[in-house]
């Protein structure tokens, strides 16, 4: 018969067999969703290293990776900040203006999971892609700091899921030029 009716007591691998609520398990199933969080953004500027702590936001899309084996999701988080950092304030007689945009592709690794498989505990590592285009005046003149900057992120983090959505809390540490660390959280929606 059908195969979502156990037959003589046996239990199927179906959607209803998968939790006591028929919910999936987070790492089984797409999501999208929005993101935001604080980034203790630094650079490299003349020898010296300069920090400040952004405010950013954007898209966090997550999807089933079973190329790796195991319960892998591939994670890809692109994050906007609108403004520039604030050591930049000071230097000339016009505001500096700009923008920053980080994007990553992480393989998380699923640790355990809890509350009935609702909740799960992952790390993960991947590639980073930070631009940044800031103007900013120096000696009456407006210079443009274009720079793109490549390196790696690694993301330690829990997340639970209530019907559709799925809430996530992330501590990250980039690896770039600089080193710096961030938090994320995300609301998602599971299809």
């Amino acid at each position: 018969g059908d195969p979502d009716t156990p037959d003589d007591g046996e239990k199927h691998n179906t959607k209803k067999s998968e939790g006591s609520t028929g919910i999936r398990p987070a790492f089984s199933r797409k999501m999208l969703g929005i993101a935001a969080g604080v980034i203790n953004f630094s650079e490299l500027i003349l020898s010296q290293t300069y920090v400040d702590n952004l405010v950013s936001y954007g898209l966090k899309y997550s999807a089933p990776f079973p190329f790796l084996g195991g319960p892998f999701v591939l994670d890809i988080n692109v994050l906007y900040h609108n403004g520039v950092p604030n050591y930049y304030t000071g230097l000339g007689g016009t505001s500096p203006t700009g923008f920053l945009i980080q994007g990553d592709v992480t393989a998380l690794y699923q640790m355990f999971d809890f509350a009935s498989r609702k909740g799960t505990f992952y790390f993960g590592a991947g590639p980073l892609v930070s631009f940044s285009n800031f103007f900013v005046d120096i000696s009456n003149s407006v210079t443009d700091l274009e720079q793109t900057r490549v390196g790696a992120t690694g993301v330690v983090g829990i997340g639970y899921g209530i019907k559709s959505f799925y809430f996530k809390a992330e501590a990250r540490y980039f690896f770039e030029v600089t080193h710096y660390a961030g938090f994320q959280g995300s609301l998602q929606y599971g299809f």
